[in-house]
């Protein structure tokens, strides 16, 4: 990923075009990529520091995918990290036709705005 110092190590998965991933720029924090739910656009990473354990994740939800798939994968993270904390960051379409917002573009934009 351009523009990141070479020292931060970053999580990102798939072969298609990536819009989820994690970035660690302390070197104190072992991080550990769960692989079996990270693509193109999800990484979920386990993270220890000083004895305690917990998850990241981030996901993007894309405007043409079906919601039921988006909240698959919430819940297969969810079954996996069960009892362990989580934190979630999500990227989603505050405008999507997926809950009937007929006035938008491929953008999010309504016709005609910056």
């Amino acid at each position: 990923m351009a523009g990141f110092p070479k020292s931060f190590r970053i999580f990102a998965y798939g072969n298609g075009r990536k819009r989820a991933a994690v970035i660690v720029n302390n070197n104190k924090i072992d991080a550990v990529a769960v692989k079996q739910v990270s693509d193109e656009d999800a990484s979920l990473i386990e993270f220890s520091f000083k004895g305690l354990k917990f998850y990241g994740a981030n996901l993007y939800f894309a405007i043409d995918r079906d919601m039921g798939r988006n909240i698959g994968k919430v819940e297969e993270i969810r079954k996996l990290t069960r009892g362990k904390g989580l934190i979630i960051f999500l990227h989603s379409n505050s405008r999507s036709k997926l809950w009937h917002d007929n006035a938008n573009e491929s953008t999010g934009q309504k016709p005609g705005s910056l």
